[in-house]
């Protein structure tokens, strides 16, 4: 999933909204907390889970609630740990950053995750029940692996990407090839049988489609062509999507940077706008309603406009969206029940709202 309730710093990152927080306690916070461990708690990059919202109550007790990041040399898991996601050799839950090797990329599904090493070797680890892990067959692996075990097919990918119970990644020659749950055409070779091996995504009409980037929701994925184009497949039955094979959904938006949440995507366009399609129901599209869009809404942001140039500007986690403006400025809308958002609150916004800066440590 999107790394949706983290705060992006080349420094120490600040994450918010217990375990996960890898800040050494179990405590919800409002605003952004210094993470616990590592390299002197130095991180580059972050990334957190999800989870199904149709079928956990508890999410602070939920196996998919597992972060894991990285920094220059090294790669670190906390969090939920019930089927080896975290990649230790164990399934004991951790509040504090495990090493767990070094990766360039992690992804983190619903109970598992993968990473790619420098080569573009991918590696997954944790829950396999419906061939997520990539590593072919069933009899191989098992129902879990608790350390990382390589893709099957030695293909070289620049991205990965994890869904639920599926795994997508982009080649460096903007192919995209999925694998692991089918059940609704999420893997997108227009068929609903699952796969433990990777699949090359196909548009029937035109053949490969050249993709920038690639990003898997619960029950579904989307791609964001190199001309800007965002096409996605899958099932988002909230607003009765379902399609086995790639279908364009963005219309004529040029789209620079593209985020995948649960069951909502956003992203931004050329110029500086956010647009977001989907499940509304705590305002994670930030158009002021709580309305489930089945085509983009344009996010209400007022004179702010967003961040063009970093790819990854804007993020989507279980209903809620933050994205980059200008001068750095960190925005989000949406759920803010446990402080998601950032902004000392736990209320939801519909609109978006900035989040507070960290004192400084």
């Amino acid at each position: 999933m999107s790394p949706a309730s983290l705060f992006y710093s080349k420094f120490r990152p600040k994450n918010w909204s217990a375990t996960q927080l890898g800040s050494g306690g179990t405590t919800d916070s409002p605003i952004p907390r210094a993470i616990a461990g590592g390299e002197r708690g130095r991180f580059s990059v972050a990334t957190t889970g999800s989870s199904d919202p149709r079928f956990q109550t508890n999410l602070a007790n939920s196996a998919s609630i597992h972060t894991c990041g990285r920094n220059a040399s090294a790669t670190y898991c906390w969090g939920a740990n019930s089927f080896g996601q975290i990649g230790d050799g164990s399934t004991t839950n951790s509040p504090s950053p495990l090493y767990i090797g070094s990766y360039v990329s992690v992804a983190i599904g619903g109970w598992h995750t993968c990473g790619l090493t420098a080569n573009g070797q991918a590696f997954c680890w944790g829950y396999n029940a419906n061939g997520q892990l990539g590593a072919g067959p069933f009899s191989d692996i098992g129902e879990s692996s608790r350390t990382p075990v390589s893709v099957a097919g030695e293909l070289p990918f620049k991205d990965i990407t994890a869904g639920l119970y599926h795994t997508c990644g982009l080649s460096p020659t903007g192919n995209v090839y999925c694998w692991g749950l089918n059940n609704y055409g999420q893997v997108g070779n227009d068929t609903t049988v699952s796969t433990n091996t990777p699949l090359q995504i196909l548009d029937p009409a035109t053949g490969a489609v050249q993709f920038s980037s690639v990003k898997a929701g619960s029950f579904y994925t989307c791609g964001l062509t190199t001309a800007g184009s965002v096409y996605c497949w899958g099932n988002n039955y909230f607003v009765n999507f379902q399609e086995s094979r790639p279908k364009l959904v963005s219309g004529t938006l040029v789209v620079r940077s593209l985020a995948v949440g649960n069951y909502h995507a956003c992203g931004i366009a050329s110029d500086g706008r956010a647009f977001c399609w989907g499940f509304n129901g705590y305002g994670g599209l930030g158009d002021n309603t709580k309305t489930n869009r089945a085509t983009w809404v344009e996010v209400l942001s007022g004179d702010v406009r967003f961040d063009t140039a970093e790819p990854n500007a804007i993020a989507t986690g279980m209903d809620q969206t933050c994205a980059i403006a200008d001068f750095g400025r960190l925005f989000c809308w949406g759920r803010n029940d446990v402080g998601q958002l950032g902004d000392g609150t736990t209320t939801d916004r519909l609109t978006p709202v900035p989040v507070r800066a960290p004192n400084p440590k």
